[in-house]
C-alpha cells in the first residue's frame, strides 16, 4: 500500500517514525513533517455505525464508511492498536453506497446511516447485536436472533427533538451538534421528523430572534403525539413581559397543545400556554405525557415493539415492570396479568402512569416510587410477592445490580427491553450466570438512519 499525498497535519500530533516505539504504532511522516494520506479498503461496519479498514495490522476506524468503500482517508487519531480517520475522497464506492436525503449529511451528528439503504442498516444492526452477545456476553456464535422486520417509515418518524440554539451576529442558529464537537449545524428541514415539527422550525427561528432572552437560549424541545404538539424553551434568564406576549401569539399563531419554559431542574416546568394535552394511543388505551417525560420517539414503531413484549410476556397472575415511566408497557400488561406492580424511580413520570391507568379503568395497578439502582430499593422489592414475570426497560446504561439480585425475586421469566446491545448482552450473561436461559433475542429498528437499535430478550428458568 502506497502513499498517495501529502498534507500538513493540523488535526493530531507529529508522528513519530518508525513502526513501534514501547507498544505504539504510528504512522510515518515524511522528513518535512507533513502527514501522508492512506488509500484504504473498508472491510465492514462496527459499532457505531463506522467503517472497519485496516494498514499495518491496525484497525482503522472511519466515519461515513461503507463496506467495499476504497477511500482515501486521514489520519485523526491514534491509540495503541488502533486509529481513527476522516474520509478524504472516495476512490471507488462500495456496492450498497447511496446518495443521502439529507444535504447536511456526514456534518450534523444526529443520522449516521443515510448512505447505506434499509435493509443494509438493519443487517449491520442485527450484526452488531450477535457481536455483542459473543464477545460481551459470551454466547454461543450460533444463538439465534430473529429477522428485523421493516416496522415503521425509514423517514419522517421521529416525534420528539432537542434542538440546540446559539446566536451569531443577531441570527439564531437551530439545529444538531456537529459529529463529534459543540458546533450546531444550522437545519430549516430535516428528513427523519414528522411533518408537524419540520413546520415549526424556521417559525421557531423568528420566534427566538424577537426575543430579547435570545442569547440566552441554549435549547428548545418540540414534541408531538397522536394528539398535540408541545414545545419547551430551556431558559437561563426569566422572560421579560414583552418575551412572554411574544411566546403566547407563537403558540396560539401554530396552535401548539402547550408550551412550557424549564429553567434550573429538568422537571421543573413553568406553563406558559395550555390549550390542551399531549397524548398517544396503544391497544386503543390513551397515554397523557408531559414534554418532560420519556417516550418513544418513533411512535408507530413503539406500537409494534409493545406488542412483541406482550407476545413474550404471556399472561399469568402477578407481573412487575420496573423502570415503568408512563405506563408504556404498564397498561398493556395490566390486561394481561391479574396483579401489576408498576416500579419507576421519577415521581412525576409514576404520576402520570396512574393517572393514565385509572382513565383505563385498570384497577389491577400498583406503583412504587423506587430507585432501581440502589441497594435499599432492591431489599425493599423483596418485601413484594414473587412475580410470574418481569418486564424491565432500564436506560441505556442497563441494569446491572438489579440483575444480580434476580433470583432473589424468583421469576420464571424475564422480558428485558433494551436500546443498547453492549450493556444488554453484560446483563444478559448475568441472568445467564442465575440460571435464566435466553430463549429468543428480537431486534426491532426503532431509529432507521441511525446506528441506535432497539431489542428484546426473553429468559426463562426451569420449573
Amino acid at each position: 500500500m502506497g502513499w498517495v499525498k501529502t498534507v500538513r497535519s493540523t488535526t493530531i500530533k507529529p508522528l513519530r517514525n518508525g513502526p513501534q516505539t514501547d507498544g505504539w504504532r504510528f504512522c510515518p511522516r515524511n522528513k518535512r513533517g507533513l502527514m501522508d494520506l492512506l488509500d484504504l479498503d473498508v472491510e465492514k461496519l462496527v459499532a457505531g455505525g463506522r467503517g472497519l479498514a485496516r494498514w499495518d495490522g491496525m484497525a482503522v476506524f472511519i466515519p461515513g464508511a461503507v463496506p467495499g468503500d476504497r477511500l482515501r482517508v486521514r489520519i485523526t487519531g491514534r491509540r495503541r492498536h488502533h486509529a481513527t480517520a476522516e474520509i478524504v475522497s472516495i476512490l471507488q464506492a462500495g456496492p450498497h453506497r447511496i446518495t443521502p436525503q439529507c444535504p447536511r449529511f456526514g456534518l450534523c451528528g444526529g443520522c449516521h446511516l443515510q448512505h447505506l439503504p434499509s435493509a443494509q442498516q438493519q443487517g449491520f444492526k442485527k450484526e452488531v447485536i450477535a457481536d455483542c452477545l459473543t464477545r460481551i456476553g459470551h454466547f454461543a456464535a450460533d444463538t439465534v436472533i430473529a429477522p428485523m422486520e421493516e416496522i415503521s417509515p425509514a423517514w419522517q418518524y421521529r416525534r420528539k427533538a432537542g434542538f440546540k440554539i446559539r446566536m451569531v451576529r443577531g441570527k439564531p442558529l437551530l439545529g444538531f451538534h456537529q459529529a463529534g464537537s459543540h458546533k450546531i449545524v444550522d437545519l430549516d428541514h430535516c428528513p427523519v421528523l414528522r411533518p408537524e415539527l419540520n413546520a415549526l422550525m424556521l417559525p421557531l427561528k423568528s420566534l427566538i430572534a424577537s426575543l430579547s432572552i435570545g442569547d440566552h437560549i441554549p435549547q428548545s424541545d418540540l414534541m408531538v403525539g397522536d394528539t398535540g404538539v408541545g414545545m419547551v424553551m430551556h431558559g437561563l434568564k426569566p422572560l421579560t413581559p414583552h418575551d412572554h406576549d411574544r411566546c403566547l401569539a407563537f403558540a396560539k399563531e401554530h396552535r401548539l397543545s402547550r408550551l412550557d419554559l424549564q429553567q434550573g431542574r429538568k422537571d421543573r416546568l413553568v406553563s406558559l400556554y395550555q390549550e390542551g394535552s399531549l397524548e398517544y394511543t396503544l391497544e386503543g388505551m390513551t397515554l397523557k405525557f408531559l414534554p418532560i417525560d420519556f417516550i418513544q420517539v418513533n411512535g408507530a414503531a413503539n406500537r409494534h415493539l409493545v406488542s412483541k413484549a406482550m407476545a413474550l410476556a404471556g399472561r399469568g397472575e402477578r407481573a412487575w415492570d420496573l423502570f415503568s415511566g408512563i405506563g408504556n408497557f404498564s397498561l398493556p400488561l395490566a390486561r394481561r396479568y391479574e396483579h401489576l406492580l408498576a416500579v419507576e424511580g421519577n415521581r412525576s413520570s409514576l404520576d402520570r402512569l396512574r393517572r393514565n391507568s385509572q382513565r383505563a379503568g385498570l384497577e389491577r395497578v400498583e406503583t412504587w416510587n423506587g430507585d432501581l439502582f440502589s441497594s435499599d430499593g432492591l431489599d425493599h422489592l423483596q418485601t413484594y410477592p414473587a412475580p410470574d414475570l418481569i418486564l424491565i426497560d432500564p436506560p441505556r446504561e442497563g441494569a446491572v445490580a438489579l440483575c444480580k439480585r434476580l433470583s432473589q425475586f424468583q421469576p420464571k421469566r424475564l422480558v428485558y427491553v433494551s436500546c443498547d446491545p453492549a450493556t444488554f448482552s453484560r446483563d444478559a450473561a448475568i441472568v445467564r450466570h442465575l440460571g435464566g436461559k435466553l430463549r429468543e433475542v428480537i431486534p426491532l429498528d426503532l431509529f432507521p438512519q441511525t446506528y441506535h437499535v432497539e431489542m428484546l430478550g426473553l429468559f426463562a428458568w426451569d420449573e
